[in-house]
């Protein structure tokens, strides 16, 4: 690598890259929708359309895993909703709470001064 593409910090100058050929054109899902498409070898079918057969094979007969995956496919998930009864403070959830947060709603002063 070029000391001309770093700063004198080590970082990359603008427009410079430690991978200049950007991210691989390529990931698993790609891989494996790429051989899905392919007719397996004495196959008439592509091996998406074999998998897909087994899996509907599955439904009829009364798998409920492969059901529930099969209309999770189609349509979604079911969203899910959380109720929250109460009021969140964030300083609570972090772990601290400063007197004058207490008071006013606001802090000036340094909050990990307050830690417990």
């Amino acid at each position: 690598m070029d000391s001309e593409e770093r700063d004198d910090k080590g970082r990359f100058l603008p427009g410079k890259s430690g991978n200049p050929n950007g991210r691989p054109k390529f990931s698993i899902t790609s891989i494996i929708k790429e051989i899905l498409e392919e007719i397996p070898e004495g196959e008439k079918r592509r091996a998406v359309e074999i998998a897909a057969r087994k899996y509907v094979d599955r439904v009829r007969e009364g798998d409920p895993v492969a059901f529930r995956d099969l209309v999770d496919r189609f349509d979604g998930s079911p969203r899910q909703s959380i109720e929250v009864n109460g009021r969140i403070e964030l300083p609570q959830v972090i772990g601290f709470y400063p007197k004058d947060y207490a008071e006013n709603g606001s802090t000036t002063e340094d909050p990990a001064a307050h830690k417990e």
